[in-house]
């Protein structure tokens, strides 16, 4: 399986409806024009983090080229390399400011929560004086807040139990800088949360969440989580046609 059961990127969803976390794991593959332009954008920051393009720069590799994935077939656009830029110079200048050791999509771990919660970190930042930065990229239009994000405080707590102790702070942050996506805190969002008051969270809120949704009978609640979930995609959930009153939205 290509994803966890209990991804990151879904346990908004899995705490709020844990009956969701096994049937969209299941379901096939898909992908959008935005996922896959996203997958790209992705790929270009790595590419430039890790110093791979010798002797050109992004623009003159990148711009106006045709990029076929996921099935689209898409041009990098001036927005596309700026949107590189902004997060890849934040993240060099971060690390360098923390005198840090930088991690790039690196794979972690939360075990100690459950065996099926695992991710890719966009960028995690091991800095002087215990603070740790655990960054995500969103190439999105839709603003997303930073601040009790539950994806990156999964990516924090499994971040916590490899490369920390309980006095670390976890920086956490949103590098948005699509021009679509106003948020009034700009581009670059941070909030910084203690070790402690994560491992609250993920003992209290998370675990319990993630228990249940690997269990026999894990239950199922309506809401806005549901969205993109493919019991509503599908219209077999009948928690979520009780809760709109058979009005797909």
């Amino acid at each position: 399986m290509a994803h966890a059961i209990l991804s990151p990127s879904s346990i908004h969803r899995i705490i709020r409806c844990p009956y969701s976390a096994k049937p969209n794991a299941e379901a096939p593959s898909t992908s959008s024009l935005p996922a896959a332009k996203g997958t790209a954008i992705h790929e270009m920051c790595e590419t430039l983090l890790k110093d791979r393009l010798e002797g050109i720069n992004l623009s003159d590799y990148y711009l106006g080229k045709t990029i076929e994935l996921e099935g689209y077939s898409f041009e990098i656009t001036k927005d596309d390399i700026f949107t590189v830029e902004v997060y890849v110079d934040y993240i060099k200048n971060r690390t360098e400011e923390l005198n840090g050791k930088l991690l790039i999509e690196e794979k972690v771990y939360a075990n100690e929560i459950h065996d099926d919660l695992w991710g890719t970190a966009d960028a995690v930042i091991l800095g002087e004086n215990n603070r740790m930065v655990v960054a995500d990229l969103k190439s999105g239009a839709w603003p997303v807040n930073v601040i009790l994000n539950e994806q990156l405080m999964s990516y924090a707590i499994a971040c916590l139990s490899r490369y920390g102790n309980e006095n670390t702070v976890l920086e956490l942050t949103v590098v948005q800088p699509n021009k679509r996506a106003f948020h009034k805190d700009g581009f670059i969002r941070t909030w910084d949360i203690q070790a402690i008051d994560l491992i609250d969270w993920a003992e209290n809120i998370l675990k319990p969440a993630c228990d249940e949704a690997m269990g026999d009978k894990p239950n199922a609640h309506a809401g806005d989580w549901c969205k993109f979930c493919v019991l509503k995609q599908n219209n077999t959930c009948e928690t979520y046609k009780t809760y709109s009153g058979g009005n797909d939205e």
